[in-house]
């Protein structure tokens, strides 16, 4: 044998060795200390988007984490590991429903990442694969679907149907349209129907018992479906806003 063909033979080798050593990697989650502190790297500043969106579109004050302020700590902990479907937080004003679905979101969000780093996958752009808005400002757009702006809103409720997760906050102060209500049902419908690869977060200061009237029972269809998953806590007592803890 040539030693041209000795060469390419342990070049070959040399390739299986290095696919077959990836591929151990993929199935034991093991991998080189380099490559893992830049794959923590590129998480770490990808969460950090996903909090730029959410200061953004709800304020700095929710990003603050504090257990000892959520009631019901152990449920909603527990729904912080969840895959698909649907979590709906409702309770009073200043209950930590916001804080705890942030919290939620971002738990979501770093386990996604995780999977996609394991599996070899580019994290996707934040900004398409979560969305997060407070509801008013999702009916305010909504209700443009039919004006000059309707092109904006489209592409607004693409977005919506299509993200990863989808975190809509405060609903029941809304307002809008009722074509923005039809809007929004569209938007559920479909994040339902494609609910395994989706994750819908909605928190509400409507009681479960108040949605079947609420709107003319408009959203009564949207929040069954989120109670179908069995992840809707109420967070009971009073308002937490007059604890100066909470902004500390």
């Amino acid at each position: 044998m040539s030693t041209h063909g000795m060469m390419s033979k342990d070049g070959n080798m040399e390739q299986l060795g290095e696919i077959m050593k990836r591929m151990a990697e993929k199935v034991t989650g093991e991998v080189p200390e380099e490559l893992a502190e830049n794959m923590q790297y590129l998480k770490d500043q990808w969460l950090n988007s996903l909090r730029y969106q959410v200061r953004q579109s709800l304020g700095e004050n929710c990003l603050t984490w504090d257990p000892s302020l959520c009631r019901e700590l152990g449920i909603v902990e527990g729904m912080g590991v969840a895959t698909g479907g649907s979590i709906l937080l409702c309770g009073p004003v200043g209950t930590g429903k916001t804080t705890s679905a942030v919290h939620i979101l971002l738990t979501l969000a770093d386990r996604y990442a995780s999977a996609l780093q394991r599996g070899g996958s580019d994290l996707p752009d934040p900004d398409g694969y979560v969305v997060v808005l407070s509801a008013p400002y999702l009916f305010r757009k909504l209700s443009q679907l039919f004006g000059n702006a309707g092109e904006q809103a489209d592409e607004l409720m693409e977005r919506c149907e299509r993200a990863r997760i989808l975190f809509v906050d405060d609903i029941g102060s809304e307002g809008g349209t009722e074509e923005a209500c039809a809007a929004f049902d569209e938007i559920m419908n479909q994040r339902y129907g494609n609910k395994r690869n989706r994750t819908t977060i909605v928190t509400s200061n409507l009681m479960p018992d108040e949605w079947q009237g609420y709107r003319g029972g408009k959203l009564a269809r949207a929040a069954d479906r989120w109670r179908e998953d069995k992840r809707c806590v109420v967070l009971k007592g009073e308002s937490m806003r007059s604890n100066d803890k909470l902004f500390a």
